[in-house]
């Protein structure tokens, strides 16, 4: 099960049936690698793999509380793998811990000719640099953008979570990537356009077939003009300098995945503060910042809701810095013990 055609981030689909969240049978596991997630949290597979354009792999690890990772854009190949937005798509694990999703990264992770944009670059051995020490790390948290729309007690599960990293020896300060506001925009705009050209030949005559949502995305990328998409590709090269100026300061960045828990499935919109957003667009707001600039970015369990909803906490690094996000990861699970909760199995309402 998933997302049709990988096409959202709740997992919704009206085609074939929408799977139940492991941890509520009333909510989403998230999209669009909806039955990735799920499967790993109900303990059904050690690990899953995921395509994630706008946060399909790191959402339903945050609505299943799990751990999922999406790669450096080029370190996966994406042979073989449908196109949705080809300069946004990433192919990535999901497993109950970091050190299973560094087991997987590493059997498919490297230079695949079929795939022009995969990396020339060597893999290096993700388990055996899992045990680097948090202490002396410095992590930067872009706390007015994360913060500005956010469930309340999801910023306090993040919050309690970055206690955590300071008494294992991490630092934190904040920063400013002013970019940030306009990513979820600028993420539209791309994707929109990108889809409509790989699924819309893909589809050709069978477009009528498919969902009502897909068919409005489709048609929603037809009317993206060309200055739009060009505008849309600058901001993203303004929002990489931003990320780079910031990791001159910081090793990584840490937010939450997610500002929101998984909702349920007729959940349209959802109330941040003062405001109203798309469920969407709420979902994917600090998810698809990275896939713009192509980092690594980590989802691991960092907490439960008092609905005993999970939390997720996101790590993210500097181009092809795999090892030192899944390292940080990795020291946080060993810290804590949240990856290690199971879900509670519930009956289907």
């Amino acid at each position: 099960h998933m997302h049709e055609l990988a096409f959202g981030p709740t997992g919704v689909n009206a085609a074939l049936g929408t799977p139940r969240n492991p941890w509520a049978a009333d909510r989403v596991p998230g999209g669009s690698s909806s039955g990735s997630g799920a499967a790993v949290a109900a303990r059904l597979v050690p690990a899953t793999l995921g395509t994630d354009t706008g946060g399909s792999v790191r959402i339903p690890a945050s609505f299943c509380g799990v751990t999922g990772l999406k790669p450096t854009y080029g370190r996966v190949s994406r042979a073989g793998v449908t196109p949705l937005a080809p300069t946004l798509d990433h192919v990535g694990p999901l497993a109950r811990s970091v050190e299973d999703v560094a087991l997987v990264l590493q059997a498919i992770a490297g230079h695949d000719p079929a795939d022009g944009s995969s990396a020339r670059l060597p893999v290096p051995d993700y388990a055996a640099r899992l045990d680097r020490p948090l202490r002396g790390l410095r992590l930067g948290i872009p706390r007015a953008f994360a913060f500005e729309l956010i469930e309340p007690e999801v910023a306090a599960v993040f919050e309690t979570a970055l206690v955590d990293l300071r008494e294992a020896g991490a630092a934190t300060t904040d920063v400013v990537l002013p970019s940030l506001a306009h990513a979820n925009a600028t993420l539209g705009a791309t994707i929109l356009a990108e889809a409509e050209r790989a699924l819309g030949s893909l589809l050709g005559s069978r477009r009528a077939h498919t969902g009502l949502e897909l068919r409005v995305y489709l048609a929603l990328g037809k009317m993206v003009e060309q200055d739009h998409y060009l505008a849309a590709q600058r901001l993203r090269t303004r929002l990489y300098e931003e990320a780079r100026a910031a990791f001159a300061r910081v090793d990584l960045l840490v937010l939450p995945t997610t500002p929101v828990v998984a909702p349920r499935p007729d959940e349209l919109l959802v109330r941040l503060g003062r405001q109203e957003l798309d469920t969407a667009q709420a979902i994917t707001r600090l998810t698809a910042p990275f896939n713009l600039v192509g980092l690594p970015a980590l989802a691991l369990p960092c907490g439960l809701t008092s609905a005993r909803m999970p939390v997720s906490l996101q790590v993210v690094g500097p181009p092809f810095a795999e090892d030192r996000v899944l390292a940080a990861g990795h020291a946080y699970q060993r810290a804590t013990r949240w990856h290690e909760r199971r879900a509670p199995f519930p009956e289907p309402g």
